[in-house]
């Protein structure tokens, strides 16, 4: 048998953008480039004295310096006493209001006498004082801020309020509730105080505390879009859909121009289920509004959980030509690019984000970790394939490439892989991917033995509980199988492979009730997964099974999500 060679297929597919591989580089089987430096790529003229930018202090300094000389350089007379002639009109004094007679004024004094240099100011004739009554008030020092302090009960309130914000500044949440909680003591309307209360609430996990008083800002400040978007986002954590959505339909009446509204909405309709009433609000509210970078990832992923990766792509396009896409919109980006099939664009992306970033990468392996997760592995292997070109060898990267290689039933290079480079993969995880090339090659009871031995070590490893009801299930013994699986799911009830891998088990067992049950809680959670069944098709049998087996009328049998898998699943 001709072993195919790692390092030949890894090379198979080029990209025009990605960097020469480099051969003294090379390790066999895996082939590592480094990115270039941005040192290299950024050619700055070195500054000179020509073009060297000029300190203001400096200059300022050299001005004074040339203002003390021509102040020092001008000729100084002698200090003198003269005889003033008493006012004729009366002159209030302190001491003697009636005193008259001649007195004593003295010319301007020029201490450069006796302290040269340090009072640059130049002589004046002599002066009588002007009356109190004309003498203006003193200006203020430049450079020193002198606030008013306020009056009464508001200096109170700025104090206590300052005080709670200095312990928010320095992270002591507990100590920052208890000054605010002393603030709304005294204050107990006051918005801006409560507000933040709630905020601080929130954050330390006393959501029903955080929900009551983000109500009493709204009681306060009915129009307070800050409160509303909390308390809706609050209401959401906590299923309380139907409530989150009336505060947020009756903001955006008020409000049509707010568009992080709109999203929020058009979110809560997703996870209730309601798509046709998301797609109208996205329509009405959001398509054709001028929406801002902080918007545009979160109205890409409405999109792409309403089926419309493409439409999600061209949101996307404006933040990926300044590369301000962040750690969500790369991720989605790339698995918009997955879904519709655009594997080029993600080899183009992968080498793009890696080399203007490499903190990139951890983003990018995280996409190719859920991706495997969801068994797409034509996607995470060209993914892995790529971003493998600039990451040196390691166990997280080598572990993620042989497991695509296995599900894409590459069998032989991931396992010569594994002989490669078992020195850096933990030996427990080698006992797990052999478990799936053997389960990938026939071998059930060889698998079922690698996984409960990986079990044995984790009890907790989702990919070994997979593993074992799929080897289960292939050996025919489905209660033993389900029994997995639900053991698992109550322990984590909000994984969504251990639901899709329980319904499939219900549909080998004919069982589409519970199997359709299932499926709508997936859809409800993650409505976006309608579009993904397209390139699963062990999914699509199932699909196709429940869809004949049901034998109704689409209109009234099925909602209209459910409906949509089944068309998608099973078109004809």
């Amino acid at each position: 048998m001709t072993v195919v060679s790692l390092g030949a297929l890894w090379s198979a597919k080029t990209v025009v953008a990605a960097p020469p591989r480099d051969a003294a580089q090379s390790t066999g089987l895996y082939q590592y480039v480094a990115p270039k430096s941005k040192a290299a790529a950024t050619n700055l003229p070195r500054p000179t004295a020509a073009n060297a930018p000029v300190n203001p202090l400096r200059k300022l300094n050299k001005e004074n310096a040339d203002g003390d000389a021509t102040q020092q350089s001008r000729p100084v007379k002698p200090v003198q006493f003269e005889l003033v002639a008493p006012q004729q009109e009366k002159r209030e004094s302190v001491s003697d209001p009636e005193a008259t007679g001649p007195t004593i004024r003295p010319l301007k004094l020029d201490l450069r006498q006796s302290a040269p240099g340090l009072i640059k100011q130049h002589q004046v004739a002599a002066q009588v004082d002007p009356p109190a009554n004309e003498i203006p008030p003193p200006r203020p020092m430049e450079g020193i801020d002198t606030p008013r302090a306020p009056e009464g009960d508001d200096t109170q309130r700025q104090i206590l309020i300052q005080s709670a914000r200095n312990s928010v500044a320095l992270g002591d949440l507990p100590q920052a509730v208890e000054r605010f909680e002393a603030l709304l003591e005294v204050f107990p309307n006051d918005v801006e105080g409560r507000l933040e209360y709630a905020g601080i609430l929130a954050r330390l996990g006393r959501t029903d505390q955080a929900v009551t008083n983000y109500r009493r800002v709204g009681q306060l400040d009915p129009g307070n879009i800050e409160a509303i978007s909390a308390l809706a986002d609050l209401l959401v954590g906590k299923d309380q859909l139907e409530e989150a959505s009336e505060l947020l339909q009756q903001q955006l009446k008020q409000n049509p121009s707010d568009i992080s509204t709109a999203l929020r909405l058009s979110s809560i309709y997703l996870q209730t289920g309601n798509r046709v009433l998301a797609m109208e609000t996205f329509n009405e509210y959001v398509r054709s509004a001028n929406l801002g970078n902080a918007n545009r990832v979160s109205a890409a992923t409405i999109l792409y959980d309403l089926n419309d990766p493409a439409g999600a792509i061209q949101l996307l396009i404006p933040l990926m030509e300044t590369d301000v896409l962040g750690h969500d919109g790369l991720k989605l980006a790339l698995r918009c690019y997955a879904t519709v099939g655009g594997f080029e664009s993600m080899r183009n992306m992968v080498n793009h984000y890696v080399q203007l970033d490499p903190q990139n990468v951890p983003t990018i392996l995280e996409l190719g970790e859920e991706l495997l997760d969801e068994e797409r592995f034509q996607a995470a292997l060209c993914l892995l394939e790529e971003a493998a070109r600039f990451i040196e060898p390691e166990a997280q990267i080598l572990t993620l490439l042989i497991r695509a290689r296995v599900g894409e039933f590459q069998l032989p290079v991931a396992l010569q892989a594994m002989e490669e480079f078992c020195g850096v993969i933990p030996e427990w995880e080698r006992t797990l991917l052999m478990g799936e090339i053997m389960y990938r090659s026939g071998n059930y009871l060889e698998a079922l033995s690698d996984f409960e031995q990986t079990l044995m070590i984790d009890s907790e490893n989702a990919r070994a509980v997979y593993g074992k009801a799929r080897a289960l299930q292939e050996l025919g013994q489905y209660d033993f199988a389900e029994s997995v699986l639900a053991s698992y799911l109550m322990a984590y009830p909000d994984k969504l492979g251990t639901k899709f891998r329980l319904a499939q088990l219900h549909v080998d067992r004919r069982e589409f009730g519970r199997a359709e049950s299932l499926y709508r809680e997936i859809l409800n959670k993650n409505p976006g997964v309608v579009f993904w069944l397209r390139s699963v098709s062990p999914h699509v049998d199932q699909a196709a099974s429940i869809q004949r087996s049901r034998r109704a009328d689409r209109s009234t049998a099925c909602d209209p999500a459910f409906r949509e898998f089944a068309d998608v699943a099973a078109p004809n």
